[in-house]
């Protein structure tokens, strides 16, 4: 029979590697669901013959307020479901989640509305609103993020790559959508080249990450679910992104390929690669800056750095 302290710890574990899985799908079900949730919808009506359905922008709609209600639920098992059903949803309806929830509403009626105008407006001018629009859902993410992982200073603080990298995916698809022909049915509308160097360059930056900096091991021991979940999320991306563009390589050797396979292997590995690039760049930045400021930091008075005393 354990003793009595070990099994707690065991427990106490056991519960905290449910509470950073729970936290980690919350996080990857807003960084990568609700950013690509309307490539979903299209994807889902392609491969049933319903590329050009009418309601797909209503659907797409519904799905995001299902992964924004899918949220709420996570949030109240991260919290342990310990708080009073009442004061949870005061707070929910009260706090980040309810202002992202609010801005997604409202946004996509205002597009679905507005289409037939958009269409009107030219390339360009749409390509513009697409790129607004795009940054209004980056902004609802981000107040859902700040709900998913807390409200901690450090929450906020590793939310930021994964805010940079959303915003830079956006941007990406927004501008090159329009030159992946989807409905002409090829997929070799990216240069090879582009996945060659994204292969390259996304190997060192998770090489950096993992090894240089530590960056998954040091973060393990944060008291803050958020700085444990963030790190195994943006080494979870650099690694699909980083199967994905040896996948389009391989696939440059066998020529141009034709198909509703091809063009959406390419656009995939396209957004995932150029997605998972930002947030790792970012999060190199984020992390030469953090330590920066705490090599910087004075040692306080009555820290065993100091020979103060010791409370």
């Amino acid at each position: 029979m354990a003793p009595p302290t070990e099994s707690v710890t065991t427990e106490g574990a056991a519960a905290g590697n449910s509470l950073d899985l729970t936290a980690l799908f919350a996080v990857a079900l807003l960084v990568v669901g609700f950013t690509f949730s309307d490539d979903v919808v299209e994807f889902l009506c392609d491969i049933t013959g319903n590329s050009r359905a009418a309601n797909a922008p209503w659907l797409i709609f519904l799905f995001d307020m299902l992964l924004v209600l899918a949220t709420a639920a996570l949030k109240w098992r991260i919290s342990g479901g310990t708080t009073d059903p009442r004061t949870f949803l005061r707070r929910l309806l009260t706090g980040w989640w309810a202002a992202g929830a609010g801005l997604a509403a409202i946004a996509h009626p205002i597009l679905i509305i507005t289409a037939d105008w958009r269409a009107g407006l030219g390339d360009a001018a749409s390509v513009w609103i697409s790129l607004l629009a795009s940054m209004v859902f980056v902004a609802a993410m981000t107040l859902l993020l700040l709900s998913a992982l807390g409200e901690g200073n450090s929450s906020r603080g590793w939310i930021v790559p994964l805010v940079i990298g959303t915003a830079v995916v956006q941007i990406a698809t927004a501008l090159w959508y329009p030159v992946i022909d989807i409905e002409r049915g090829c997929g070799g509308d990216v240069s090879p080249s582009y996945f060659s160097e994204m292969a390259n360059i996304l190997a060192v930056v998770l090489l950096t990450l993992g090894v240089e900096m530590n960056f998954v091991r040091r973060s393990a021991g944060a008291r803050d679910v958020g700085q444990r979940v963030a790190p195994v999320l943006t080494v979870i991306l650099l690694c699909i992104a980083l199967a994905l563009s040896f996948s389009m390589l391989v696939k440059a050797d066998l020529g141009k390929l034709c198909g509703l396979a091809a063009t959406w292997h390419q656009y995939i590995a396209f957004a995932v690669s150029a997605q998972a690039l930002a947030v790792g760049l970012a999060t190199l930045v984020w992390l030469m800056l953090v330590d920066a400021v705490d090599a910087d930091d004075p040692p306080r008075v009555g820290s065993s750095a100091d020979g103060g005393d010791r409370a």
